[in-house]
């Protein structure tokens, strides 16, 4: 079995490595948190008075950054005016640049908090304000070996209320977020000289508003961060030479307000607390890389893949081809299928095609499969024949089946199947060809007229109308014969080494190797099967992982065929597209979703929002494309966002199970489902006229 390790040495090393390096990751967030509550730094309480302010005195500030565009660019028109200025620097963002923030450092600029998410929320409460100015104060530390006392708030918020631009004390009641600021040791900078400049797109208008303005305060608000900063880097040079003209004279917030910039306190430079942050804030850096990179990733994917498929569809459909009158034997592997053995023999015996045999397969069954399916063979004319053998596996059932079966089209079905009378003649019509080996039917739930019955109807829909429908256009690259209904060539299955117990899906499994051996591959939408879905949550995922894992194990299998051009369409769509769109798609989902939520939380959500509403799009409108060819189940369209949150959360944990165990090398085990015998339920509406 592939993945797996009998010795489980592998799982002991992986689970031991990784229990340390959590290990290590709290004890270095524990010692950030416990540092961040240390107590305040004391601050002088007391106001700047206006007298002592001088009236040609001002200061420049710059908020929003660091940012790789403007903030150096600015520090070059400081460097060449010999101006001094204040930047007040979001702490996300300077985990992003540091090396901007040194060099503004060492150009004796001073450097200011402005909250390490730039939220609207960060005053919501006194915890979340101090947590968000002592985790950027520590990454400024850590950066600059000092710790800044003046910080400024994100969009200016409750410094409305101040009645000067320096706030270390305040007559406002106990619970306001301005005496928060103090109580935390740090000095509030509000800016009366605040043009806007965020919201201009002309040089000319931002120079007149910050000229226009300078008799209301002596500290200007500018931005060197954000979206578009142009206007501001072009106006600046100008501005500076206005103000020196009209004798201004540039100081530092420090001058102007007679309070140090940073604190003196003697111990700031912690290595733990500094290590700390510098790992916490690497990792930071890292996933919020990787979380854009997934997220542009996935999104221009599956528009490529609704695009191509679109395309694609397009194309004139195979001819159908002409009947074939050859004998077929229908395999159908059991175990414990008792509920629904019965109908699943009835249905094949009522196949239109002439020649027909059924054999099953009773792979070690404990319950009364053997006598459901005497009674079934003795009220058919069919000839149906029993075979008994100890448990081994869906394979090693299929395996004896073969060997027993005299036709050489062979149709294999489940014992929870129900097929359509002239399902089997379309799968056999296109045996008429040589070159195929195998033929893929249309697989439809039986849904019970549950949530998560139409859930899988809906996948079962879309996936046939759409991927098959689409990969037998491209050269017959069907990447799969459903266990539930599905014909093969069975020399064909002999040349390419029959049925395997290499992996959990061993229907998958074959087809791959036929496409290893050059058969052709096709699909057959007339050929119909009804088949009983998991009726709970539990078996659901329990047949999910089973189909992940399996999948994973094809793609490690048969990994050797990609780029090689004797197999194109195993190495270049189906091995590609199983990768990307059953492995790493699922994987990163929870990363974009975690990414939505880390941006609702921070008060930044206008972007990931407008790409959570594309994405929502993309998947109505590849549903809506895959429902569309069959009007009736067009009435799924609203379940579709629900069904998608579902299927999201669901195969996201799935796929990284699947992950963990193949690293591991855990033996993954397929538990047999539960029957409720909604397949033996659906026969009988069936044949008694009642609608289905």
């Amino acid at each position: 079995m592939i993945f797996y390790d009998r010795t489980q040495h592998r799982k002991y090393f992986i689970r031991t490595g990784a229990g340390l390096l959590v290990v290590v990751l709290l004890g270095l967030f524990g010692i950030l948190i416990r540092s961040i509550h240390d107590e305040p730094i004391p601050v002088s309480a007391h106001s700047v008075p206006e007298e002592t302010a001088h009236d040609k005195q001002i200061v420049l500030t710059f908020d929003d950054g660091p940012h790789p565009d403007y903030t150096l660019p600015i520090l070059a028109v400081l460097e060449e005016k010999g101006v001094p200025a204040a930047f007040f620097f979001i702490g996300k963002e300077m985990l992003e640049h540091p090396d901007i923030v040194k060099k503004v450092y060492a150009a004796g600029h001073e450097i200011g908090n402005h909250t390490f998410s730039h939220s609207q929320n960060v005053h919501q409460s006194k915890e979340r304000m101090r947590f968000e100015l002592e985790t950027t104060n520590h990454i400024i530390e850590q950066l600059t070996g000092k710790r800044p006392r003046f910080y400024r708030s994100p969009y200016l918020l409750d410094f409305a209320g101040a009645q000067t631009e320096f706030i270390t004390n305040t007559n406002l009641p106990p619970e306001h977020p301005l005496n928060w600021i103090t109580e935390l040791g740090y000095v509030g900078v509000s800016a009366y000289i605040d043009p806007q400049d965020w919201d201009l797109q002309n040089t000319g208008t931002l120079f007149n508003r910050v000229i226009s303005r300078t008799e209301h305060g002596s500290v200007i608000l500018l931005h060197d961060g954000g979206v578009q900063r142009q206007v501001t880097l072009e106006a600046l040079p100008f501005i500076i030479d206005e103000l020196h003209a009209q004798g201004y004279e540039f100081v530092s917030l420090s001058t102007l307000s007679g309070i140090d910039a940073y604190a003196t306190v003697s111990n700031i430079n912690s290595n733990a607390s500094n290590l700390s942050v510098s790992v916490l804030g690497t990792l930071y850096a890292r996933l919020l890389q990787l979380f854009v990179g997934a997220t542009a990733f996935v999104l221009i994917v599956s528009i490529a893949r609704l695009v191509v498929i679109g395309v694609v569809r397009l194309a004139p459909c195979p001819r159908k081809p002409a009947a074939y009158h050859g004998g077929v034997s229908v395999l159908i592997p059991a175990y414990n299928e008792a509920s629904n053995i019965a109908a699943t023999i009835a249905s094949a015996a009522a196949s239109t095609h002439e020649r027909v045999e059924i054999v099953v397969i009773d792979d070690g069954s404990t319950d009364a499969t053997k006598a459901a399916v005497l009674a079934a063979a003795a009220h058919t004319t069919t000839p149906v024949h029993y075979l008994y053998k100890s448990n081994g596996g869906k394979a090693s059932a299929l395996t004896v089946g073969l060997d027993k079966a005299r036709h050489e089209v062979v149709v294999a079905i489940d014992g929870d199947t129900i097929i359509h009378p002239d399902a089997i003649s379309h799968l056999a019509s296109h045996f008429n060809d040589p070159r195929v080996g195998a033929v893929a039917g249309r697989v439809s739930a039986i849904t019970n007229r549950s949530w998560l019955g139409w859930f899988q109807d809906i996948e079962y829909t879309v996936s046939q109308n759409i991927e098959k429908t689409a990969f037998n256009t491209l050269y017959g690259s069907i990447s799969v014969i459903p266990g539930a209904i599905g014909a093969w060539r069975k020399q064909a299955v002999l040349a390419a080494g029959g049925y395997s117990d290499d992996t959990q899906v061993e229907d998958q499994d074959l087809t791959l190797a036929m496409h290893a051996h050059n058969f052709r591959v096709t699909y057959d939408r007339c050929a119909v099967a009804y088949t009983e879905v998991p009726s709970t949550v539990s078996a659901f995922m329990k047949q999910r992982f089973r189909w992940m894992f399996g999948t994973l194990q094809c793609l490690w299998k048969y990994k050797h065929k990609l780029g090689n051009p004797r197999h194109p369409q195993l190495s270049f769509i189906i091995l590609p597209y199983g990768l990307i769109f059953s492995f790493l798609t699922p994987l990163l989902i929870p990363i974009i979703d975690g990414t939505l939520l880390y941006a609702i939380l921070t008060d930044t959500w206008e972007l990931p929002m407008q790409v959570a509403a594309i994405f929502l799009l993309v998947d109505l409108a590849y549903h809506a494309f895959g429902l569309m060819r069959e009007p009736r189940k067009l009435a799924y369209l609203p379940l579709i966002p629900v069904q998608r949150l579902f299927y999201r959360l669901a195969l996201s944990f799935i796929t990284l199970k699947s992950l963990l165990y193949a690293i591991e090398g855990t033996r993954a085990y397929w538990a047999a489902q539960l029957r409720t015998g909604a397949a033996h339920a659906f026969f009988v509406q069936r044949n008694t006229g009642s609608n289905s």
